[in-house]
């Protein structure tokens, strides 16, 4: 922290789901699919009970 009363680095939770699929019908045809989720939960800011550069504190 450099004392500026902010996050440098914020807190992040982070989920994510890829599936795949392939199938091969033996005979020349393949399929291959794939898909995708991502769910990201993230805090910044100025980090509790920190003054800030106006004087107040944060919550």
């Amino acid at each position: 922290m450099n004392e500026d009363a902010w996050a440098d680095l914020p807190g992040y939770e982070r989920a994510v789901v890829r599936p795949r699929l392939f199938w091969d019908g033996g005979s020349g045809r393949t399929l291959f699919a794939t898909t995708g989720f991502t769910y990201e939960d993230r805090a910044g800011g100025t980090p509790d009970n920190e003054v800030l550069v106006d004087g107040l504190t944060s919550e």
